[in-house]
């Protein structure tokens, strides 16, 4: 590449701010790189956020870029707003940037910041899958509600490392963020799965995070609501303490749970303390930054594409920390659809046929309500994917083995390992369980054929889709 000079560089890029009408729309395969963003920090008024930029490997080495960074000044406030002292502009928030690259970044009253890197004189470095560029931003919090962060696709321009100093284009990003008052420093956050499925076992998942009391909390309590038309819970008696299996995880797993449901009204009542919460020590406080998880499982008894919503209403929110003070909270809110078991499955005697490879276990669990997964060890499974020889059994004891088309070896997926298996069988140096002759018998029920070992193959090397053939 010929000499360009970051001067030349330099005015490349203002140019193309000023006038852009200088160069032609690049095309959509002239995108050269993205811009992702997350946010961590003391989302809460008085609190301070630190957004992080960071830059996709691109698609051609750049000698330069351009963007321009949108935040909303109602919400928050720039803790760096000029240069440092030596004359670095803004380099206090470039986190990693290509070896000797320089910036002329500044900030403007607008909530913008303009984000300038190009390459140096020498042209020693370039920016390319080699090195990376990201920046850590933080923002003072003066207002509650949520508020957005964005960098336009159009507010980005990239300069090629070419003789002509190509203009390419950029994918940018829009991030939202929720803030609390100054007294809400908790937070109550719902998810779970994005489809349920009729008349089977749905999970949904709650966070509760310190936002913000540093004393440390003690003591939650939440009112969560969810569509009785829709979901059923699972546990519906606090009997025998049936209520802290929705403790997945607490401070040294230590706190205990004081739970009731108001089923009529389709409502919980949940509250979790710490064991010694009179005399508790700091380990089990649910300190400043920090979560723990509880899940509540649920029955979805609606009608196929209904959807079905929780929700945690803010006022019903309250904690305690331990200098006994009140700390109030926020809600949330999560819809779920209710699907159609679409799993292929094809209960026959004593197994269970027709599962496809990578069928994840939560998934497969879910939809079958209250059962048991045990893999062909007899070991129960939580996670991973289901295989051949894995074991279904309900609650009142009854099971089937699992049979996953293609999946010899019980693994879950098809590999090497389970078209050799074929093959061998066919040759009768292999002798397979009869789960296993199940998973490989694919075109004849009572037999393995050489087809059966070419489907495996070519499935494995991705020529066909062993799935959807009969």
């Amino acid at each position: 590449m010929k000499s360009i000079g970051i001067k030349i560089l330099i005015l490349a890029l203002t140019l193309c701010l000023l006038f852009p009408t200088i160069s032609a729309s690049p095309s959509a395969e002239e995108s050269a790189i993205g811009i992702t963003a997350s946010c961590n920090g003391d989302s809460y008024i008085g609190g301070e956020i630190t957004l992080t930029l960071s830059l996709s490997k691109p698609s051609k080495a750049l000698a330069g870029i351009e963007f321009v960074l949108k935040y909303d000044s109602k919400y928050v406030s720039p803790v760096v707003t000029e240069s440092t002292l030596d004359g670095n502009e803004m380099d206090i928030l470039v986190s990693s940037k290509p070896e000797k690259w320089e910036q002329m970044s500044y900030h403007s009253d607008e909530g913008l910041y303009h984000f300038r890197f190009a390459m140096p004189d020498d042209e020693s470095s370039l920016l390319d899958s080699a090195n990376e560029l990201s920046l850590k931003i933080p923002f003072k919090v003066i207002a509650a509600g949520n508020f957005d962060f964005s960098v336009d696709d159009a507010d980005i321009i990239a300069v090629a490392a070419d003789e002509k100093l190509s203009l390419l284009t950029g994918n940018g990003f829009n991030l939202t963020v929720s803030a609390a008052s100054e007294a809400q420093k908790l937070a109550i956050s719902l998810s779970g799965k994005e489809k349920a499925y009729a008349e089977s076992r749905y999970s949904l998942d709650i966070e509760i995070a310190n936002l913000g009391d540093s004393d440390g909390i003690i003591a939650v309590e939440f009112a969560l609501k969810y569509d009785k038309s829709r979901f059923k819970p699972v546990i519906t008696q606090n009997d025998s303490e049936q209520m802290n299996s929705f403790m997945v995880s607490t401070p040294q797993n230590s706190w205990e749970q004081m739970c009731s449901l108001y089923e009529d009204e389709g409502i919980y009542i949940l509250r979790f303390a710490a064991i010694h919460a009179e005399s508790t020590t700091e380990a089990e406080f649910l300190k400043s930054g920090k979560t723990m998880s509880i899940t509540v499982p649920f029955t979805a008894i609606g009608a196929i594409d209904e959807v079905g919503a929780f929700s945690v209403d803010g006022s019903s929110v309250r904690a305690i920390n331990n200098k006994n003070k009140i700390v109030s909270g926020k809600g949330d809110d999560f819809s779920v659809e209710i699907g159609e078991n679409d799993i292929p499955i094809d209960p026959s005697g004593d197994f269970l046929t027709g599962v496809v490879e990578k069928t994840s276990v939560s998934d497969f669990i879910a939809r079958f309500g209250n059962t048991t997964l045990t893999d062909k060890n007899g070991k129960v499974i939580t996670e991973g994917f289901v295989g051949t020889g894995c074991v279904l059994t309900d609650s009142s004891g009854n099971a089937l083995t699992i049979v996953v088309r293609g999946d010899a070896d019980g693994n879950g997926e098809i590999n090497a390992y389970d078209y050799i298996l074929v093959k061998r069988t066919y040759y009768e140096t292999f002798k397979p369980s009869q789960a296993q002759f199940l998973a490989m018998a694919l075109t004849d029920p009572e037999k393995i054929t050489p087809y059966d070992y070419i489907l495996v193959k070519r499935h494995f090397f991705g020529t066909i889709d062993l799935n959807k053939v009969n």
